[in-house]
């Protein structure tokens, strides 16, 4: 249920959507999450150590 409501924004009114997306759709944008939240990581480390 969080990774519906994550991929929803949040806002159960999406929730509808997100669950007639295909499988392929899904696991692209699970992805680039992940991809984003490992580069702003990296980021706010590499900020922090300067």
């Amino acid at each position: 249920m969080l990774t519906i409501d994550t991929l929803a924004g949040f806002d159960i009114t999406k929730w509808d959507q997100v669950l007639t997306q295909s499988y392929e759709r899904v696991i692209i944008k699970l992805l680039m999450n992940r991809e984003r939240a490992e580069y702003q990581k990296r980021y706010a480390d590499t900020v922090n150590n300067n």
